[in-house]
């Protein structure tokens, strides 16, 4: 499980309508963001971003890292579909995801932002996001 600790707001783009090609508006709704995976752990890794589809609503990208320690504290806050898809991954792997990877479920239709297990590399640099 996840614990909640923000809400970010966010614009998702809509044509006016469907049918007709029109310049695009912005809706704004809200994003949950985490702090903490809680009992998945038992040692520091990284689970850095390899992949996106469509554009990620927060701006991640490839690369954007977030170090997670042996009691679940993330470097950063991440978005709770990020939170909730590395937590799935540590439990269905009992404590082994190391170069595993698995995609979010955005609240955002087609979009997928993949995130891959990996061992930290020294102090992780903080990317923006």
């Amino acid at each position: 499980m996840c614990e909640s600790v923000d809400l970010i707001p966010v614009m998702e783009s809509e044509p006016l309508v469907p049918e007709i090609p029109e310049p695009e508006t912005l809706e704004e709704k809200f994003v949950e963001m985490v702090e903490i995976l809680s009992d998945v752990l038992t040692e520091t890794v990284a689970a850095i971003i390899t992949r996106v589809i469509g554009p990620c609503p927060l701006g991640m990208m490839p690369g954007n890292t977030w170090k997670i320690g042996p009691d679940g504290k993330l470097s950063r806050p991440m978005c709770r579909p990020g939170a909730t898809a590395l937590s799935a991954l540590f439990q269905m792997s009992k404590g082994d995801a190391m170069n595993r990877s698995i995609a979010c479920d955005c609240m955002y239709a087609g979009r997928k932002v993949t995130f891959t297990v990996r061992e930290p590399e020294g102090e992780l640099m903080e990317t923006p996001g």
